[in-house]
């Protein structure tokens, strides 16, 4: 029980309960332990007291422009949804091989807590098979209540509550998922074309072997913030019809004017939803104007947009330090008082927006920079003092605010990586982006700086807290992930050529699955394959000319110009090397330089290939 809350009508403290001793904590504790057996409560606790607080606009005099009470979320609840939607967007927006249509609607559900009915609850209590007597009691908790309500010329009269439960109550979260249950569970089994995210990642090159993950998703849903997604406007109208009919059942207010609709085929445009016929549902169409793709839209708290840009939360973030900084200029403040703002208020709203976004260092320290200049000023420094001097001559401790940001970035990921109820998604991230960079290995053991310049990698906030983290030499250990094939023996590209040319050949590894030197050499690993040979081998493209990073490939492995065998360093074990020989045509002739030759050794039952480096002029084969 938290301390410095608000007592009840009763004036009964939980501080006085902490401390209650002896007998009192006996009677107490048979006071609890008969609720318990009867599935009731004593008369007096069903008195409440209700204040309503504003919401940021005018009152004018309407209840509805109150909030009855208000409740924190649980640190880290919101994980999970705020990071699918993230990476729903980052696929449909960058990777080319989707081509699926993304329709996101987010709906508005209205006085949420305030309109469960108890009979409906009641019967979602019974599906889940919750013992009877635990039934009563909760309903109990919710029945025959009076409220009085706060205001400023005293308590109102009592009135008697008919319907809904208490938004502040420690149960009520936990009771409103099991009432949305059955409209989740039936998104899940019978909504239809989901969105699916798709990843694929390389698990083998002799045969080429990929680790591949479909994960569909119909909604995404935290308490009453519900967000319907479908890859088709099909999909969105099954959804809306199944809601609708599930909101009328349950009395349930859905605000239709206030939903929210995105969709990468029809930006800007008004779009007309046809539902189910149902005598549950009142209208059979819904119209709803589209936002623009550069358009952002709140959800948990955090902004996005179907471009996928973070102009718009990066120009949030500096307003938001911006004033700050100006709010707190003109103020009569010590130093220590608006490090003390800056450590716990500010960094705190930051590290919340930024939760999908993590900007380099040198945009956070810019970011932040008004509210650093107004330390300085306080502290009586001048305006040049560096930022190592502030952190380390100041008697009080300034956080570095892209080190506070990263660490929530890396333990977010870790929560996720670590839960197993997580697990299926955390597999989709990884793999998902070992399949973006098209890389040989998972991206949490590799170097990533070769991609950091990448466009479409830059909000990406896995990636970002790999890349950043590496930069200070931190490793991430993925225990959720089964061991792997080790293919370092193999020589990955990636460890050969400069960044500049292993970027240039991103085409060859993506369409041809061209990752390692063992691809390249024969099957002994004692020569390089010519160019002409891997286009034979479909190992490159068939057009163009021999590019760049083949010709630096060639000078750095080979022992001389005049010769394609390979240095010793670069020998490859013979288990890692390839044996394509699955596309010779024995039809046609070949005139190959030297020439190949096949042989088959009936003892091992296997063949062997390679060049033909002498050949005796008295036989013909």
């Amino acid at each position: 029980m938290p301390n410095n809350k608000a007592s009840g009508p009763s004036k009964i403290s939980y501080e006085m309960l902490k401390h209650l001793t002896g007998e009192a904590f006996n009677l107490s504790l048979v006071l609890a332990n008969a609720c318990l057996i009867h599935g009731d409560i004593p008369a007096d606790w069903r008195e409440a007291l209700v204040y309503p607080i504003p919401k940021p606009h005018e009152f004018d005099a309407q209840l509805k422009n109150t909030r009855p009470i208000t409740f924190a979320l649980p640190g880290g609840s919101t994980d999970i949804p705020i990071k699918m939607l993230d990476a729903i967007i980052h696929q449909r927006r960058f990777d080319k091989t989707d081509d699926q249509e993304l329709w996101i609607v987010s709906q508005d559900i209205s006085k949420a807590f305030d309109s469960i009915d108890l009979n409906m609850l009641k019967l979602a209590l019974i599906r889940l098979h919750i013992p009877p007597l635990l039934i009563k009691f909760i309903i109990n908790l919710f029945t025959r209540r009076n409220n009085k309500i706060i205001t400023h010329y005293g308590d109102t009269s009592g009135y008697r509550v008919r319907i809904g439960i208490d938004q502040g109550e420690i149960i009520s979260p936990l009771l409103w998922v099991i009432y949305l249950d059955p409209l989740l569970t039936t998104l899940n089994r019978e909504a239809c074309d989901p969105f699916i995210l798709k990843s694929s990642a390389l698990l083998d090159y002799s045969p080429i072997d990929y680790e591949q993950y479909n994960l569909p998703v119909s909604h995404i849903t935290f308490m009453d913030d519900s967000t319907l997604i479908a890859s088709s406007k099909r999909g969105i109208e099954d959804r809306l019809s199944i809601t609708a009919e599930f909101y009328t059942l349950n009395n349930t207010q859905a605000n239709s004017a206030k939903y929210i609709l995105l969709s990468s085929e029809q930006f800007s445009q008004t779009v007309m939803f046809d539902l189910s016929p149902s005598p549950l549902i009142s209208s059979p169409t819904l119209t709803l104007k589209a936002l623009a793709l550069s358009t952002s839209f709140r959800f948990l708290g955090v902004w996005f947009c179907l471009s996928a840009s973070s102009r718009f939360v990066h120009n949030q973030t500096t307003s938001m330090v911006k004033d700050m900084a100006a709010l707190l200029s003109p103020k009569k403040l010590l130093a220590q008082h608006v490090a003390y703002l800056y450590n716990i208020v500010l960094l705190l709203r930051l590290e919340f927006r930024l939760q999908t976004t993590l900007f380099a260092e040198s945009t956070i320290n810019r970011m932040v920079s008004p509210m650093l200049s107004l330390i300085r000023q306080k502290a009586g420094f001048v305006s040049v003092t560096p930022l190592s001097a502030l952190f380390t001559l100041l008697p009080f401790s300034i956080q570095q605010a892209f080190g506070r940001f990263l660490s929530s970035h890396v333990a977010s990921w870790q929560k996720i990586f670590s839960h197993p109820s997580y697990k299926l998604f955390a597999n989709y991230m990884i793999t998902y982006l070992q399949g973006f960079l098209d890389c040989d290995a998972c991206p949490s053991t590799i170097d990533l700086e070769s991609w950091s310049h990448t466009f479409s990698l830059r909000t990406h906030s896995l990636f970002n807290s790999l890349l950043f983290s590496s930069r200070l030499n931190f490793t991430w250990s993925l225990l959720f992930r089964p061991p792997r094939k080790d293919l370092h023996p193999a020589i990955p590209l990636r460890s050969i050529l400069p960044k500049e040319l292993f970027t240039s050949m991103k085409n060859v590894r993506k369409n041809f699955g061209t990752h390692f030197l063992a691809q390249l050499v024969t099957p002994c690993s004692s020569r390089l394959l010519s160019w002409k040979d891997l286009r034979f081998l479909k190992r490159v493209s068939n057009k163009g000319s021999v590019p760049a990073w083949f010709n630096y490939l060639f000078n750095f492995v080979v022992i001389s110009n005049s010769s394609f065998f390979v240095l010793p360093q670069f020998r490859i074990p013979n288990s890692h090397t390839v044996a394509s020989i699955s596309f010779i045509d024995i039809s046609r002739n070949y005139l190959f330089n030297p020439q190949w030759a096949i042989s088959f050794n009936r003892n091992t039952n296997s063949f062997l290939v390679g060049r033909v480096i002498i050949k005796d002029p008295g036989n013909s084969i």
